[in-house]
This record gives C-alpha cells, structure tokens and sequence, in this order.
C-alpha cells in the first residue's frame, strides 16, 4: 500500500517519539503528538476549533484512545 511522504514522515516521527521515550509500543498518542508537529495536521485542527495548545500540552501521551477520541471531540465539536 502506498502512502503519502507527508503521513510518512508523521509515522517516523511518530516511532522516534516512541523510541526516545523507551515506549514498547507505537500508539494512537504517539502519532498525535508527532503530527502536531506539522502545519498540515495543525491546519486541520485548527480549521475545526481545536485548541492546538492544549492538544501539544495537555493531551498526555500515556492517556488510552478513548481519552484522545474524548479530548478530539470536545476541542474539534464540529468534526464529531
């Protein structure tokens, strides 16, 4: 399957966080937090209402998918 450079580069990025961290596995949190290292990801984020600022700060890399899915829906209401 073929994938964009630009999701590519989000998906090592992603590993290299994991990796840094001494984490056993790649998550959901992982790939969040390394894609809003990105002005594409941050565009859309933006463009539904997200507070970027607080996804960067606050959305804490040990949480579970539900609390990711949870802070997406409550900081981007219109995506949901």
């Amino acid at each position: 399957m073929k994938i964009s450079g630009h999701v590519q580069a989000i998906i090592n990025a992603a590993y290299n966080e994991a990796k840094v961290r001494n984490h056993e596995y790649l998550t959901p949190e992982h790939i969040l937090y390394a894609a809003l290292a990105f002005d594409e990801v941050q565009g859309i984020l933006a463009a539904c209402g997200a507070n970027l600022n607080q996804l960067k700060h606050g959305h804490g890399m040990w949480g579970g998918v539900l609390i990711i899915t949870v802070w997406i829906r409550h900081l981007c209401p219109r995506s949901a």
